[in-house]
């Protein structure tokens, strides 16, 4: 089963089915010669705990260290502040842009003072669904982020399951091959270091400077339109990639950046009045000065 948690439902429906079994077999064991339903007893009681056992041995394993965290604290120890990281899912968390923009106004002032040295970074997600997988395959590109991203983080969690059916999965098995051909894998993660998944980053050759030192980052190639299976989604990956070239002042190509979002028909009335609003204001905002009430970060 991929995924056991969905199982979690039945799981009182089977202890209460266990139990009748139990009080029907009680008075027949009481019938049987002394001491045999004291054992039985013991025998069931073993037979349940054993998974409990099993399982907090294997969870002893997780106390030590983990190649997410471990990753993540590599990141923050290399990776220049406002650099632009690419990142697959159940993977390295490193504070990003978006996030820290989300806080209070004075939380962030806060943090700022008590933490001179934090990092923030422009951290995208790379989409992953649980229903219809193979959609993703329209962001598996790597010529899109060739002259965008600074760092690449790949997670075992998430390309073992696209390596599995290649044929399905063959957009993500090609970006794989192609980060290990034209992008330098500056570190990994795996069982050696700790539980969790393997963990892979990358580091593209093509650029110096982090993305937010960069004097200009144009919007990223446009992507060829597809019918966009789950409505929305592809609208929020390009939101989410506009708002890190908004943080850093990078208004006219945040701009572009909505305008891509635009090409996919499939989106729904109100994000498309969303999108058309968020990319009039940064075309308002290019070229001028970004007022102290913005949460900018270059």
């Amino acid at each position: 089963m991929k995924a056991d948690r969905y199982i979690l439902p039945l799981l009182p429906l089977a202890a209460l089915f266990a139990t009748a079994l139990l009080a029907d077999l009680a008075p027949r064991l009481r019938r049987l010669r002394r001491g045999l339903p004291a054992a039985v007893a013991v025998a069931l009681v073993g037979a349940m705990a054993a998974p409990s056992v099993v399982a907090y041995v294997r969870n002893l394993d997780r106390l030590g260290p983990d190649t997410r965290t471990l990753s993540c604290q590599w990141i923050e120890a290399n990776a220049p502040a406002g650099s632009f990281i690419l990142a697959e899912s159940y993977g390295p968390e490193p504070i990003s842009a978006l996030e820290f923009s989300a806080l209070d106004p004075e939380v962030r002032e806060r943090i700022r003072k008590q933490r001179p040295d934090l990092k923030v970074y422009a951290v995208l997600g790379l989409p992953m669904y649980q229903v219809m997988p193979e959609a993703t395959s329209h962001f598996y590109d790597l010529r899109f982020y060739d002259d965008l991203a600074d760092l690449v983080v790949t997670s075992s969690s998430v390309g073992s399951r696209y390596r599995k059916d290649p044929a399905l999965f063959s957009a993500q098995v090609v970006f794989y091959d192609e980060l290990d051909r034209r992008w330098t894998k500056v570190r990994e993660f795996g069982p050696q270091d700790g539980t969790g998944p393997r963990i892979a980053i990358y580091r593209n050759p093509r650029l110096q400077a982090p993305f937010s030192k960069r004097a200009g980052v144009p919007a990223p190639p446009a992507l060829p339109v597809v019918p966009d299976r789950l409505p929305g989604s592809f609208s929020g990956f390009f939101e989410r990639l506009a708002y890190n070239y908004e943080a850093y002042g990078f208004d006219a190509s945040a701009a572009g950046v909505y305008r891509l979002a635009l090409r996919y028909p499939d989106q729904p009335a109100d994000v498309r009045r969303k999108l058309t609003m968020n990319a009039a204001r940064c075309l308002l905002r290019a070229g001028q000065f970004v007022s102290s009430g913005s949460a900018t970060y270059k």
